[in-house]
């Protein structure tokens, strides 16, 4: 025979919230003074519920919610890609400095996927998410709009989004490595390898190519190269352009993943680098001082900005501002230059 005690259930932080017509996230800053601030009547409201209903936070709760706070997220696009392992690396280095340990989650290159590792990092409770990503629906808004902690954008920021964003002036340092090949290489036409859509970073850097092709009123329309984002797809790219009769004499590529491409394409069809195609790109990770022959790159700072970046995320300040760093161009041998020779 089945007893029932008739004692009555305790209540849930769902309950606190609904009495109070918020949300559970507001009544948990109450709880736990933050990380968000919440107005006075709110506040008000909520403390009187609790002390109606005699709610109290579980101790497994509360010491679930501390293990949790030490954890920061981070969202990537594409951990096949070089250059984000390498910014994945200097957040997780950054983060682990301060004691904090990184969740990383990529979405490879899909807005959808982005979206779902954004609401499973928040619902974790995790104490910041820094977003790498390249998203820009109105889903995404909405999500980051709302969410209960801070988020700092590093390399991209979706528009419409508040939140820092951490990046390098990537029009700027395009112009001046199209500009290296044009005036220090004499050569007469330089392509650009780039991604299907201008979005984002890649977008800023066309333009970077672009602002240097009409200064020269060389035009530069028919010379672009698209291709999806890995080096796979760059090659295929590449290889068909590459067996047309009136190619340019060189190539900006807009990624290192990109240039990656070209480079095997090149190879390939038996040319030679930097004499028959001459290359520079954008990025700097490791693999560009492997190639044969070296890949000249626009290096970004990447240690500089992960640790920027990860201060940003755990200072909780209302830094909603773009933090610009400074490239460093390393001139090699895949666009005729001597090896590491930085000109200015």
């Amino acid at each position: 025979m089945s007893m029932t005690t008739g004692e009555p259930r305790r209540p849930k932080l769902a309950d606190v919230a609904r009495l109070a017509g918020t949300s559970t996230a507001v009544v948990s800053y109450v709880i736990n003074d933050g990380p968000r601030p919440v107005s006075a009547s709110t506040r008000e409201r909520v403390l009187k519920v609790i002390a109606e209903t005699g709610y109290r936070p579980s101790r497994a709760a509360r010491a679930l919610r501390s293990q949790r706070q030490s954890f920061i997220g981070l969202v990537v696009p594409g951990m096949a890609d070089p250059f984000y392992v390498q910014l994945a690396q200097e957040v997780e280095a950054a983060a682990l400095r301060r004691g904090y340990l990184t969740m990383t989650g990529n979405s490879g290159f899909s807005t959808d996927q982005e979206r779902a590792l954004l609401a499973g990092l928040l619902d974790e409770g995790v104490a910041g998410v820094i977003v790498a990503g390249l998203g820009n629906s109105k889903e995404l808004h909405a999500l980051l709009t709302a969410a209960p902690t801070r988020a700092v954008f590093l390399h991209n920021r979706p528009e419409g989004v508040d939140g820092a964003l951490v990046t390098v002036d990537n029009r700027a340092w395009s112009r001046r490595a199209t500009d290296h090949l044009f005036d220090h290489h004499g050569c007469p036409t330089v392509a650009l390898l780039t991604h299907d859509d201008d979005e984002g970073p890649v977008g800023e850097r066309t333009r970077g190519w672009r602002d240097a092709v009409q200064a020269r009123a060389t035009a530069g329309a028919e010379h672009i190269i698209r291709s999806r984002h890995d080096r796979q797809s760059a090659s295929r790219a590449m290889s068909d352009w590459l067996s047309l009769p009136d190619r340019p004499r060189a190539v900006f590529a807009a990624t290192d993943e990109l240039a990656f491409g070209a480079l095997h394409a090149a190879g390939k069809l038996g040319l030679r680098i930097p004499e028959d195609l001459a290359i520079i790109s954008f990025d700097g990770v490791f693999e560009t001082a492997t190639t044969v022959p070296e890949l000249s790159t626009i290096t970004e700072p990447f240690e500089e900005m992960g640790e920027r970046a990860v201060e940003l995320l755990l200072e909780r300040t209302d830094d909603n501002g773009v933090h610009y760093f400074e490239c460093a161009p390393v001139y090699r041998a895949s666009c005729g230059c001597a090896a590491d020779v930085t000109p200015g």
